[in-house]
């Protein structure tokens, strides 16, 4: 009895020793946590006292003291990372920024001219004053006159006609901070921000979102020429209308209109006068100041003919709607690059796309069906910069595949961009494979990559070739083979690349059920893959060539020329081209084989120039597959 009491007694204890030991440990955290969060606390309270230390390095290293080993790495890797993405904007600026010129310190001094004269009327409501700003510097100052408002399917915008010379001076001012501004004052001195957009060799258009209550000029009433005309401008500082008066030094006859669009005037403003009216005594608009002679003491305006010509032009140019296919401009008529944006105009120029339309940069318009849209999964590699878990979707590709077959298509897909000089004109993906009878590594495309941008019926055999098999792997590439119905070349290597797995696809295989489609993005290299299955053609479906087949997996312009493979092993079944519906049309491996099967590589024959292997008796049932390919549709919203 005795020596279970002792056992018991002895339990007891044990346990209250470790019930003691457990509140001990609990007691001991929270006093941890207590002192962090009251290190934390006088830290806030004493407004960071870590910055009294001398120096960044101290005030770094006691923030580093304070926090895990894991924290520490996560820091040190997001500091890494945050100069590499500097240096990244350093060099993007430095390649396709403006110039880093010098900016004077000097603020533009607006000149007075002729008098003072009387602000009363419609139309002298309708001349406002244009200021150039480098931040709260002006840099010029000039006047322009009010148009009619425009805006039903556009949004609706104010819109005002001047001089060129604002133009002139704002490109001229560009520094590489492009930080330039257009400032509107009305008449009652209201003032708000405008936007230069099309301009010709005389005047220019400044647009602004601000639903200015300005009446319009009007330009189209009848003139009768009277010996005295008027030039107004408006001063920006002061809001004071300016006039001078003087008869024009020649008769301005219909005769001389249709030979002349300026006209002298010997009367003199300065440049604040320069795209104001010029009005008779009737009250009527005869033209626009557009430059002055000081050294003549001349004026010189469009007349109102002239100026109506250019306006009516420039009208049918200006964007009507949010959606933009092919926009172009003609000679003689250009488009200002907005302040701020002339690093992405010149990056989109590298690349090969067109200058967006006026006014789509300032409301945050962007590119659409561009080479660097992504599609699908992404997949990066080793020391890959790119954040492309944001980029990627939500579709879950690679994790479906074996390992075996993620590192074959790791190794044998790349990435094909050509060339005209610095300009890129087309990018693709492309396929690693060994040609059937010397086993030679070349890759399998679409013939989209070297074609003309003048006639896409022509293939360009000028335009470079670069192949990228990241992670650092770029050499360039010639063009071998190429059939210009069924759109599929055929590009060798200059020089090796390393680490390859090139697919032998000289063999026959079943059509599988369910497929991948695969791309490598044309700047960063980062794979690309979405599933989806091989489907029938409905009677419905449209398509270029008979030999089409059709898959469900969706892809983007990047995606071209890549390979359509098996998700069980990841054998080749056909290479992608792009259509703009929900299934994507593919040339099946097996046409593909039947094509290259009997042909020699030039360069193995020691030619020098590629060779279109369509032949005389190819069936004209294909003939329009190589414009399907090429739609690229560029569009702006």
């Amino acid at each position: 009895m005795q020596r279970e009491r002792r056992k018991r007694g002895h339990e007891a204890s044990h346990g209250d020793t470790c019930e003691e030991r457990i509140i001990e440990r609990k007691k001991t955290k929270r006093d941890q946590e207590a002192s962090r969060n009251s290190l934390v606390s006088s830290i806030i309270s004493k407004k960071m006292q870590i910055f009294w230390l001398p120096t960044e390095k101290s005030r770094r290293d006691y923030l580093m003291s304070t926090v895990t080993p894991r924290q520490r790495r996560m820091i040190e890797r997001m500091v890494q990372l945050n100069k590499t993405w500097d240096k990244l904007n350093e060099d993007y600026l430095e390649r396709f920024g403006c110039p880093d010129t010098p900016v004077s310190n000097r603020s533009f001094v607006e000149k007075p001219f002729g008098y003072a004269a009387s602000d009363d009327s419609l139309l002298t409501s309708s001349v406002v004053s244009l200021a150039l700003y480098d931040g709260d510097k002006m840099l010029f100052a000039c006047s322009g006159v009010a148009l009619g408002r425009k805006g039903r399917a556009y949004p609706v915008v104010s819109r005002f006609v001047t001089s060129k010379r604002l133009v002139t001076e704002f490109e001229k001012n560009r520094n590489r901070a492009d930080n330039l501004r257009i400032n509107v004052r009305l008449h009652d001195k209201e003032s708000f921000d405008g936007f230069l957009g099309l301009y010709d060799s005389h005047i220019a258009i400044v647009t602004s979102f601000w639903f200015a209550n300005v009446p319009p000029v009007d330009l189209h009433s009848h003139i009768g020429w009277q010996n005295d005309l008027v030039a107004y401008g408006r001063a920006f500082s002061s809001g004071i209308l300016m006039a001078t008066s003087n008869a024009p030094t020649q008769l301005l006859g219909a005769d001389h209109l249709i030979k002349h669009d300026l006209i002298p005037f010997p009367c003199p403003v300065t440049e604040a006068g320069l795209g104001g009216p010029v009005i008779n005594e009737a009250g009527d608009v005869v033209g626009l100041s557009i430059k002055v002679d000081v050294d003549e003491e001349t004026t010189y305006f469009l007349h109102r003919v002239a100026l109506l010509a250019r306006l009516e032009y420039l009208e049918k140019l200006m964007p009507n709607s949010t959606n933009f296919r092919e926009y172009t401009l003609p000679d003689g008529v250009n488009s200002i690059v907005p302040s701020g944006f002339m690093a992405h105009v010149n990056y989109l120029k590298s690349c090969g796309y067109p200058q967006p339309p006026p006014l789509v940069l300032e409301v945050n318009g962007r590119l659409l069906n561009t080479f660097e849209e992504d599609f699908g999964q992404l997949y990066g590699y080793e020391d890959c910069d790119s954040n492309f878990y944001d980029r990627s979707s939500e579709e879950q590709v690679w994790d479906k595949l074996r390992k075996k077959v993620v590192t074959n298509i790791c190794r044998r897909v790349v990435s094909l961009s050509s060339y005209d000089g610095d300009v890129r004109s087309f990018s693709c993906t492309g396929l690693l494979i060994k040609w059937h009878k010397t086993g030679t590594p070349v890759i399998l495309t679409s013939a989209s990559l070297v074609r003309s941008r003048v006639d896409e019926n022509e293939i360009d055999e000028k335009l470079k070739i670069k192949v990228l098999l990241p992670p650092k792997q770029v050499v360039d590439g010639t063009l071998e083979l190429y059939h210009s119905d069924y759109n599929i070349a055929v590009i060798s290597l200059q020089k090796p690349l390393y680490g390859i797995r090139p697919e032998y696809i000289f063999r026959t295989a079943k059509r599988p059920p369910r497929v991948v489609a695969i791309g490598r993005g044309a700047q960063d290299g980062l794979l690309m893959g979405t599933i989806g299955k091989a489907v029938k053609k409905l009677a419905g479906d449209k398509l270029p060539c008979e030999d089409l087949k059709l898959s469900t997996c969706k892809i983007t312009k990047v995606g071209i020329g890549g390979p359509l493979v098996n998700i069980v092993n990841g054998l080749f079944a056909g290479m992608n081209f792009y259509g703009e519906t929900d299934v994507t049309p593919y040339l099946p491996r097996a046409i593909i084989v039947e094509v290259l099967s009997g042909t020699d590589l030039p360069s193995h024959k020691g030619m020098d120039h590629a060779t279109d292997i369509m032949g005389a008796a190819t069936v004209k049932k294909n003939r329009y597959l190589c414009c399907f390919a090429l739609q690229i549709h560029l569009a702006f919203v």
